[in-house]
């Protein structure tokens, strides 16, 4: 022992354990207790978990606000749909939301509430706290041949921000409208390249898989049946103009 070091033993002020305090040169060292710092990390830990689920609380509260939900970028014809409407689709999609399947798609005829469906897990997923990206697929296979034609690196780019989005992609109405060979291959890429990464991804058609492989392409209807598949059926959701 250097000695120029002191060595005492004194109990915790707080807890009363036996702690060992040295003086080396005038300074104390004292060492921390080790039974009132686990205590008051497990404080620290309570007091996080505990302001989480309070802000969990007040998110869920105000994500049905008509302010809020437009912020969210949810159009106001969708502010008032709720999972439960849908009775066939709360077991896929609740095991979709907990993470147990990284890609479903959805499918059915016009208005059974396919787009309905992903603006409710859009909301929730702000709940959530979760990143979330909602995209129109019509609009979004415009915009990508619309750069492929000024510059295929612009385009290139748009995909790959899709392709590696780390937190879950909404994809409404895959299939809609005029296809290409160019916009069948885009999406067979972003959604292989998603679902081969484990992200999670969620797609809505009109058609069936059997349709998708037969109509646009095989491959992309192997990769969608892969996945978590729900057909819709019954009278359409749409209110009446």
């Amino acid at each position: 022992m250097n000695p120029r070091m002191q060595v005492r033993e004194e109990p915790c002020p707080v807890c009363g354990t036996i702690l060992t305090i040295s003086e080396l040169f005038g300074s104390m060292i004292r060492t921390e207790c080790p039974i009132c710092t686990t205590k008051q990390k497990q404080i620290e830990q309570e007091q996080a978990a505990r302001e989480r689920v309070e802000e969990k609380a007040r998110r869920k509260a105000s994500s049905t606000t008509p302010q809020q939900q437009i912020k969210i970028g949810i159009p106001p014809k969708y502010h008032d749909r709720r999972l439960d409407e849908f009775p066939l689709a709360i077991g896929p999609i609740t095991r979709f939301h907990a993470g147990e399947q990284n890609l479903i798609y959805i499918h059915g005829a016009i208005g059974t509430g396919k787009t309905s469906l992903l603006y409710i897990l859009l909301r929730q997923y702000w709940v959530d706290r979760k990143p979330c990206s909602f995209y129109a697929m019509q609009q979004l296979m415009k915009e990508l041949q619309a750069r492929s034609g000024k510059d295929v690196r612009d385009e290139k780019k748009l995909l790959d921000e899709i392709m590696n989005f780390e937190g879950i992609v909404l994809l409404d109405d895959l299939g809609i409208g005029n296809q290409t060979p160019f916009t069948v291959a885009d999406m067979l890429l972003l959604i292989s390249e998603r679902e081969k990464w484990s992200r999670s991804t969620a797609v809505t058609s009109n058609l069936s898989i059997e349709e998708v492989g037969r109509l646009l392409d095989p491959r992309l209807a192997d990769r969608l049946n892969d996945g978590l598949v729900l057909e819709l059926k019954g009278k359409s959701h749409r209110r009446p103009k």
